[in-house]
């Protein structure tokens, strides 16, 4: 994910206390913690998620077909360069 442990760790522990996730230790590895959202954070992430697939199908179905078109053009626009920039950032950090 291009980010290291200790950022990771802590920025889940915030999420733990914050009440928006529970941390457990894996039932089949011990080494491993299993991390399930809170309704106080699947409510977060439904209000502030604008690729919820649900409601990016609500949007499209709002649309006109050429604006739907444009938009979904638009998007693969920039996944494609989003894919570009981890490569050169994935890079950088090798």
């Amino acid at each position: 994910m291009g980010v290291s442990r200790s950022t990771m760790s802590s920025t889940i522990s915030r999420l733990v206390h914050t009440g928006l996730v529970t941390r457990k230790r894996a039932r089949n590895d011990h080494r491993s913690i299993e991390l399930t959202l809170t309704l106080a954070g699947r409510r977060v992430q439904e209000q502030n998620t604008v690729l919820n697939p649900t409601l990016v199908h609500q949007i499209f179905t709002l649309m006109p077909a050429q604006e739907a078109d444009s938009a979904l053009a638009g998007i693969e626009t920039l996944a494609k360069y989003a894919a570009i920039l981890l490569k050169r950032r994935k890079r950088e950090r090798d």
